[in-house]
């Protein structure tokens, strides 16, 4: 039973279920929606920090590579150019 405990989901979401939303991220980047795209990762960022500490890790990098993408689609340069990989 404490292991339960330990492990609930605050948000309900599996990583399935982040995964599938960080592909439709993709999905709207590269049909050039950047908006749709930088919403639907603002969304899924909260999500994260339910995950086991390997697969956030792998999320939020897939996360940061997205929004480094969004704003340099939609000429906000200065903000892509600061991300780095961890």
């Amino acid at each position: 039973m404490a292991w339960r405990i330990w492990h609930h989901n605050l948000t309900g979401k599996s990583l399935h279920h982040i995964r599938s939303a960080l592909g439709r991220a993709w999905a709207y980047e590269l049909s050039l929606r950047v908006e749709e795209a930088r919403e639907l990762g603002a969304r899924v960022e909260p999500w994260l920090g339910d995950l086991p500490a390997a697969a956030g890790d792998e999320a939020r990098r897939a996360l940061q590579l997205l929004q480094a993408s969004v704003f340099a689609l939609s000429d906000h340069t200065e903000p892509s150019l600061r991300w780095r990989r961890p």
